[in-house]
């Protein structure tokens, strides 16, 4: 069989399984995300105090969004994220907690009310699953609320710096344990119910799923996974869904997944690039590439997203 088969094999398998729907795919739209903000240290009297420094605020994200209608530019989907606590170096989520320094959570509500009244698709994004640091009287312990390792060790994520190849240990995040991402879950989704707000992206709840090792309350990664999907179940509710990247486990969930990437690995051993995951998802669920603006050529990414049938 040629790689077109072996697609439609495996959407006709995840479709009997349940985890697809064939044509419920979310219409065709430009995607615009902005990133509200970011952790700095500043220097006060002796001490280095940590804020969160404005990248995008919410008003201007308004802003940005709405004016993409003046050039011409059709159905609009805008992303917000970094407007937790501690911007992209959110904390622990615990309710709707939105940073002031992006405009706090009336400058949400209100660009949530301008973007349904301008018919643009408006998701506030919240990492249920991780957090960047452990701050005083924050509601997070990362010794208490935590997963662990097998040998016991607080769990954590490291990426690496693209520029050395080395992991890079300001990117250091803690995993949370199951039930801390089920608390934070039912809090944000009753605060959005109460603001009103029709869409919600989780960043990594469709990339990442770990067990916690801990000798007391532990769970493997079974159960975190059944777990994850009765959060999944509650929240879906509230909001259509969006996750980045997407493992199988969130397709039933999933209104958009972002990031899902047509290039290959450009290892030797590789000769062909196949947009074999857009071929399995097109018709049942929208994806979009990652962000064009960080393409080396622009206009081959644009091309690449029109061949994979990816929204740019």
């Amino acid at each position: 069989a040629d790689y077109s088969a072996l697609a439609a094999l495996y959407r006709d398998y995840l479709t009997q399984a349940g985890l697809l729907v064939p044509g419920s795919a979310e219409p065709f739209r430009y995607q615009l995300e902005t990133l509200g903000g970011v952790q700095t240290d500043e220097r006060f009297l002796f001490f280095d105090v940590s804020k969160t420094a404005r990248l995008t605020g919410l008003a201007r994200s308004g802003e940005l969004a709405a004016s993409l209608a003046e050039y011409g530019v059709g159905d609009v989907a805008l992303r917000v994220s970094g407007i937790a606590k501690g911007g992209l170096n959110g904390r622990a989520v615990s309710g709707l907690s939105v940073d002031g320094a992006v405009g706090g959570r009336g400058a949400l509500e209100k660009l949530l009310r301008s973007m349904e009244e301008a018919g643009i698709a408006c998701a506030p994004s919240f990492d249920l699953q991780t957090a960047c640091g452990d701050g005083w009287l924050d509601g997070f312990s990362s010794r208490g609320d935590t997963a662990r390792t097998l040998k016991n060790y607080v769990s954590g994520r490291t990426k690496l710096n693209p520029a050395t190849g080395q992991l890079d240990p300001g990117t250091f995040v803690y995993l949370l344990r199951a039930d801390k991402t089920t608390a934070g879950a039912a809090t944000l989704g009753k605060a959005l119910r109460e603001l009103g707000a029709a869409r919600l992206s989780l960043p990594t709840t469709g990339e990442l799923l770990w067990s916690d090792n801990r000798k007391e309350g532990g769970v493997n990664r079974q159960e975190s996974l059944a777990r994850l999907r009765k959060t999944l179940d509650g929240l879906q509710e509230s909001a259509a869904l969006s996750f980045d990247g997407g493992n199988a486990y969130v397709f039933p969930y999933a209104s958009h997944l972002y990031g899902v990437d047509y290039a290959g690995s450009g290892h030797k051993d590789y000769d062909e690039e196949l947009p074999f995951l857009q071929m399995v998802l097109h018709g049942s669920v929208g994806y979009s590439t990652a962000p064009l603006n960080l393409e080396v050529d622009v206009e081959r990414g644009l091309l690449r997203a029109i061949e994979a049938g990816a929204m740019p």
